[in-house]
């Protein structure tokens, strides 16, 4: 998730209150991969969830393939670094239904 998360931040989550939107950051429970930070890409048309990076070097989506919306942990809410603590928000592209 690196420029968003990088190595040795801390990042507190919790419950989604709503169903997630798409861009927010979640904890993910993979089945082969184990436990993820990933920005949810939320498909409509078969109601699966996709897990992006944003780091060029990620893992792709491809890899990570399809998933249900009852491996979603959590929604990380805030990131704690050497320089401060940030919100963490959707970004600015992301679509809110």
């Amino acid at each position: 998730m690196n420029p968003t998360i990088v190595d040795g931040d801390y990042v507190f989550a919790g419950k989604f209150r709503k169903r997630p939107l798409n861009g927010a950051i979640a904890i993910v429970q993979h089945p082969y991969l184990g436990r993820l930070i990933k920005r949810l890409n939320i498909s409509d048309s078969t109601d699966k969830i996709y897990l992006v990076g944003d780091n060029k070097l990620s893992t792709t989506t491809e890899e990570l393939g399809p998933l249900d919306y009852g491996l979603i942990q959590y929604q990380a809410l805030w990131r704690i670094s050497q320089t401060g603590i940030t919100k963490l928000t959707l970004p600015k592209s992301a679509s809110v239904e």
